[in-house]
């Protein structure tokens, strides 16, 4: 069973030359002049200073990650240093973005000064009023973004005609934020009021798509119409 080890970053060195990857989130680095970190010094300018709960997944039900395997991806800081090709994944039941060294797997410091990760086809941002990660959905004038939840069970005794339950994770509905910029405040998407408030520059186009699509905001796929209809006016 791998063991992961929350990390606090020491330092940063080892900048060398620009990059120039394309993939997807490109918009994300728009006016960002990202220079490539040395990733042996990412892994080595560590300190592990604590063990943290892991989850034989062999003995539960479902999953506390997003995917359980690690993907490549990318983390790039706010210092505009991109540290390409780690292995990561995303465990929605810590809310931790993980990477792996060798046979363990590390959970980054809640505090890594993260512009945004990517991880696979997925992308992951921070919020400045709002502990935890957040999935990029939609990006554009405005950025929707999705904070993933998932419960764990305890195991429970068969009882009666009730066989006895193994442990296990089952995904929740996940709640939605509206970003301006990646990494900024974020704000709740729960009912009208939100939305309107919101998109309040462009309030009588966004009531008329609401009615015309019969948008629910509670549905997740409506949400993503929406945005993208509003991403879509000039």
């Amino acid at each position: 069973m791998k063991t992961i080890f929350l990390i606090t970053v020491i330092a940063f060195s080892g900048i060398l030359s620009v990059s120039a990857q394309e993939r997807a989130g490109d918009d994300l680095r728009s006016g960002l002049g990202l220079y490539s970190g040395d990733v042996m010094n990412f892994y080595n300018e560590v300190a592990r200073n604590k063990a943290m709960e892991s989850f034989d997944l062999s003995l539960v039900d479902g999953s506390p990650y997003l995917n359980n395997e690690f993907v490549t991806g990318d983390i790039v800081t706010k210092d505009s240093v991109q540290y390409a090709g780690l292995k990561l994944r995303y465990n929605i039941y810590n809310d931790a973005i993980e990477f792996e060294k060798g046979d363990l797997a590390i959970e980054l410091n809640p505090n890594f000064p993260l512009l945004y990760a990517v991880i696979g086809d997925d992308i992951f941002v921070k919020a400045e009023d709002k502990d935890g990660f957040f999935r990029v959905v939609s990006t554009g004038k405005v950025y929707l973004v999705e904070k993933m939840k998932i419960k764990y069970n305890d195991a429970k005794p068969a009882s009666g005609y009730q066989a006895a339950k193994r442990p296990s994770f089952r995904s929740l509905n996940s709640d939605y934020y509206i970003q301006s910029v990646p990494g900024g405040e974020a704000t709740e998407l729960s009912n009208k009021n939100d939305v309107m408030s919101i998109f309040s520059d462009s309030k009588s186009e966004v009531a008329g798509f609401i009615k015309s699509e019969k948008i629910k905001i509670d549905k997740a796929e409506d949400l993503k119409k929406l945005v993208a209809y509003y991403n879509s006016l000039q």
